[in-house]
């Protein structure tokens, strides 16, 4: 009640709903603050910087997390430019010349640690438990401290080409994760159709459903219809995929498309025998 509360004031007047999650959140329980703060998304401003910076010195972790994932989507903030310093050296540029002969950019994972990373969340230890590398742990971290609009801007590329470029770096893992990272926290149809169309494969722990679950419905039928054309009686698994990802996409009230419909129809038979779907 009070997520939807705070969405609603949040849509009619940003800066009273600042005003009253700031007021109510020393009294309430980590989860709470964090979901709360998750809120901030709606109507998002400049003038937001001062409450999400002191956010991110919150006890709770998740809490820190949020607002640093929403400090990612102000450019203009402090954070973020402190954080495109830091990625900037990292990124190498073809001579004009080179780049008219085709050459790439070149991108390389810093060499060391530095010392003023703490204090934005930056962590020189890598978890013992990642499977990243000491120096790509650093680059995903400083990436994902980065807006996805800079990446395009800077680079001149296309959101499908930088994950086509990545991909052929030796620092593809840590690039796609902090991409993902960053889509999560605020959705964007041309990234989000270029990690369907040119996934990451086995470099990523999710699946492409995570990045389908970001776009409305509507925009996720085309790979659902992929996914059914290719069903068959000897692969009706597919099926079962589409299937756990519609229902939750499709509240009471709402259905997919004619031709959707149809094709499911048509290949539903095929998987009848499985209890899941019975």
């Amino acid at each position: 009640q009070r997520v939807a509360l705070l969405k609603g004031e949040r849509q009619r007047d940003p800066a009273s709903a600042r005003e009253r999650l700031t007021t109510a959140l020393p009294d309430l329980p980590a989860k709470e603050r964090a979901e709360l703060a998750a809120v901030l998304t709606e109507g998002l401003s400049m003038a937001d910087e001062a409450l999400l910076v002191a956010l991110c010195k919150d006890r709770g972790n998740d809490v820190r997390q949020t607002a640093r994932a929403l400090l990612v989507q102000l450019p203009g903030s402090a954070a973020t430019q402190r954080a495109i310093a830091r990625l900037q050296p990292c990124l190498e540029k073809p001579a004009t010349l080179k780049s008219l002969l085709g050459a790439k950019w070149k991108i390389d994972a810093p060499q060391a640690a530095s010392d003023d990373w703490k204090a934005d969340g930056l962590e020189a230890e890598r978890p013992k438990n990642d499977s990243l590398g000491e120096r790509a742990w650093w680059l995903y971290q400083l990436a994902r401290q980065v807006p996805l609009a800079w990446w395009v801007q800077h680079t001149g590329m296309t959101p499908a080409a930088l994950l086509q470029w990545a991909a052929k770096t030796d620092w593809n893992t840590a690039l796609a994760r902090a991409w993902l990272d960053v889509l999560r926290a605020a959705p964007d149809t041309a990234w989000c159709q270029a990690f369907l169309d040119h996934w990451p494969g086995k470099t990523l722990r999710e699946t492409p459903a995570a990045v389908l679950a970001l776009l409305p419905p509507a925009q996720r039928e085309p790979y659902w219809m992929q996914t059914l054309q290719q069903v068959s009686a000897a692969k009706a698994g597919g099926i079962n995929e589409v299937a756990e990802q519609i229902v939750p996409a499709c509240p009471p009230g709402h259905h997919v498309s004619q031709p959707l419909s149809l094709l499911l129809l048509e290949k539903l038979p095929l998987h009848l025998h499985r209890h899941t779907l019975s």
